[in-house]
């Protein structure tokens, strides 16, 4: 960060104006709370700044304070404040932005005319960056709650479910039962029968009972197919990636060169809590986050999936 941008920082950081010579001026206003009926989002009250482009300004308080901090003359602060002035605009004419430290970044409009983003986690003189958005939502309708029984009413439920479980224990056994006598006499009036092999890992299928080989009369040998390592795995599923669409304001995380780089970075970096895109604008590829029709809604969006915890550097470009 050259000395101009941490100045330009402090000063908007404390609700003044800056003017910035060759670049423009910068002016705090405060915006109140607003509600989004598409995204549900409510944004608290915080400070927006305003950019008007303008060459001719009096940048005597942005002289100060470099005076100040970099205990300079006027005439050599002047010189500073150039110099940064036109590695900002050398910056922005080549790549499309200039990062203005944590206030946000310079970019360049459909007219490519310098416009100002706001970062959404710069902090000013109020504080009111440190509120979150509130989602609203509907009520669930209340589930009724089923009235308390007596100690002895509950006593006899529990009493009466066992005693079911246990006589349909009984009747599975009997039937149980019943089939395998069935099964010993036919296998016991056939003569020895003779047994596949039909256990996993191709080991001898062996008796129940005392290790008995398979096909002794008047025997009934259950034989399980399992997988050799007791597991069936799971196959995994192929989910797609979810899409954006593109609207009047974009959350911009990354600035590729071709459309094949964008991609590549979509399919590496896209989650289902922040799916990603490619915009194509100014002969650009960019990959952006978040879409929405203003940018506090941008902005809203991008705090509540925490978006730039993930991406710190992300901007927000008008489309």
């Amino acid at each position: 960060m050259n000395t101009t941008i941490a100045h330009i920082n402090r000063l908007l950081a404390e609700g003044g104006i800056v003017a910035v010579p060759g670049l423009g001026v910068f002016v705090p206003t405060a915006s109140g709370a607003q509600y989004c009926e598409a995204t549900g989002l409510v944004t608290p009250p915080h400070s927006r700044i305003v950019y008007e482009r303008c060459d001719e300004v009096d940048g005597t308080t942005l002289c100060a304070s470099v005076m100040r901090g970099e205990s300079i003359d006027a005439d050599s602060a002047r010189t500073i404040i150039d110099a940064d002035v036109a590695a900002i605009m050398g910056e922005l004419a080549t790549t499309g932005e200039a990062k203005l430290g944590d206030a946000g970044t310079m970019v360049l409009d459909g007219d490519g005319a310098p416009a100002f983003v706001q970062s959404a986690s710069f902090v000013d003189y109020s504080g009111s960056a440190w509120l979150s958005p509130l989602r609203l939502e509907a009520l669930d309708a209340v589930a009724e709650v089923e009235p308390s029984t007596p100690a002895a009413s509950t006593l006899s439920h529990r009493w009466l479910r066992w005693a079911g479980t246990t006589a349909a224990a009984m009747i599975v056994f009997g039937m149980v039962a019943l089939i395998t006598v069935f099964a010993n006499r036919f296998i016991g009036s056939g003569g020895p029968v003779e047994a596949g092999m039909v256990s996993a890992g191709g080991s001898a299928a062996v008796g129940l009972v005392d290790n008995s080989p398979v096909g002794q009369p008047g025997s009934l040998v259950l034989i399980l197919n399992t997988p050799a390592d007791g597991i069936s795995p799971v196959e995994p599923r192929n989910v797609g990636r979810p899409s954006l669409t593109p609207d009047t304001y974009c959350l911009i995380v990354a600035s590729l060169a071709t459309e094949a780089e964008a991609e590549a970075f979509c399919r590496s970096h896209s989650t289902i809590d922040i799916p990603l895109a490619v915009l194509v604008t100014d002969g650009r590829y960019r990959v952006y986050a978040a879409s929405a029709p203003t940018m506090p809604e941008v902005m809203a969006i991008a705090a509540d999936r925490g978006i730039q915890d993930v991406f710190a550097s992300a901007w927000v470009c008008r489309n």
